[in-house]
């Protein structure tokens, strides 16, 4: 279920014997075991804490110049040369050797060199000696590189959540970590529960950020609507796509219909649908190639009352130009085709009137030329007979 999962798809999977509906009942019954079965025991609680100790000590001349080169990269226009030079003191020493490569990175995407600035942060990351600073980030700078191109994007992304989920497991109060891990779980679509534990942890600390909150109104609606076995995020979008390539349109669009409903973010509405008048337009289309091809087997076997309403379908549906005129060709040539069977039914009675005039309506409706030599064929058939019959006798 973290990773997109919905429940009921879930339970089916990891515990196919289970039901879903009948599990409830088992839960309650499990759980009304008299007390009196088990041994009671308590939980000791500590008390508060009298005082917080903190162990002081000397910084040395590394950390100094990292630290102080990461706080110069937050007021524009500060002089970069200076900073570059400080990294590069730090990263003499191993201990903070990630910190600066962090801080290159940084320089880097602030000279626009998104290439560099991901091989920086990779090497921040590598390093064995990183702290959880340096994890934290060379992962948000790999997000900040994820955004700036479509190409490799989620692979980025994805990247730089593993790098961050190991910064928040040595050091899990750091809220620009919780809170870089949770967006950028968002960017990529993953709305897991952790991702909304983080927002919500980073929430507290960092009041007031617009960009923290519109992630964490996301997270907690995308998990709102995967309690309800409505898939969101990556696996939403891998839903919607299954749906659509196995011509289960209807479906795709209730899933749209189901996020849509589930969100008050109007750009994210209008996206949605967006999505929707696609598939919309890929259903209409779909159906109406579908239609075409009915009304082909149709003139095919001749019959053309079929073949009419299948034609006239696909030109109602039809969103490339091409079906369209290829439809409307073939309703122009129904007529025609409907005149020439009225003259071979009526030849088939022998009534050689009705015979004729159908045949000649035929010839001058027809569109291809095999009908109209066909048409010319019964035609001087006809004629050729009614000399015969009308000849005087010798």
């Amino acid at each position: 279920m973290a990773s997109g999962t919905p429940p009921r798809e879930a339970l089916a999977r990891i515990y196919p014997g289970e039901s879903w509906e009948g599990l409830p009942a088992r839960l309650r019954h499990y759980g009304a075991v008299d007390e009196r079965d088990f041994p009671t025991f308590e939980i000791p609680i500590a008390g508060a804490a009298d005082e917080i100790k903190v162990t002081m000590r000397d910084a040395d001349p590394a950390e100094i110049a990292v630290h102080t080169g990461l706080w110069r990269m937050q007021p524009a226009g500060s002089d970069a040369e200076v900073t570059r030079s400080l990294f590069e003191q730090a990263r003499q020493d191993p201990r903070t050797a990630a910190l600066a490569a962090d801080g290159f990175g940084l320089l880097a995407l602030q000279g626009l060199q998104a290439t560099e600035a991901e091989k920086q942060f990779r090497h921040a990351a590598a390093d064995p000696h990183a702290e959880p600073l340096a994890l934290a980030i060379a992962g948000a700078g790999l997000l900040q590189v994820a955004g700036q191109s479509a190409q490799g994007k989620q692979e980025r992304i994805d990247e730089a959540l593993a790098i961050l989920e190991r910064s928040i497991e040595r050091d899990s109060l750091d809220a620009h970590a919780l809170a870089w891990y949770g967006e950028g779980a968002v960017l990529g679509g993953r709305y897991t529960p952790r991702a909304l534990r983080a927002l919500e942890q980073a929430s507290r600390s960092l009041r007031g950020d617009p960009q923290l909150a519109k992630a964490l109104d996301l997270a907690r609606q995308s998990n709102a609507l995967a309690s309800r076995g409505v898939p969101t995020g990556q696996a939403a979008v891998d839903s919607l796509n299954a749906r659509a390539r196995s011509g289960r349109y209807e479906e795709a669009l209730q899933l749209l219909d189901d996020m849509e409903s589930a969100t008050s973010d109007e750009a994210v509405k209008q996206s949605i649908r967006d999505n929707r008048e696609q598939i919309a337009s890929m259903r209409d289309q779909n159906r109406a190639v579908d239609a075409y091809n009915r009304g082909v087997d149709a003139l095919e076997r001749e019959d053309l009352t079929s073949a009419e309403r299948e034609f006239q379908a696909a030109l109602a549906g039809a969103r490339d130009p091409s079906l369209k005129t290829s439809a409307t060709e073939r309703l122009a040539e129904i007529p025609s085709y409907k005149a020439f069977q009225r003259g071979i039914q009526a030849a088939n009675k022998s009534n050689w009137t009705l015979a004729l005039s159908s045949f000649e309506r035929a010839r001058a409706l027809a569109k291809s030329d095999d009908l109209r030599r066909m048409c010319d064929k019964n035609i001087a058939h006809i004629r050729a007979m009614n000399a015969k019959r009308t000849a005087p006798a010798h």
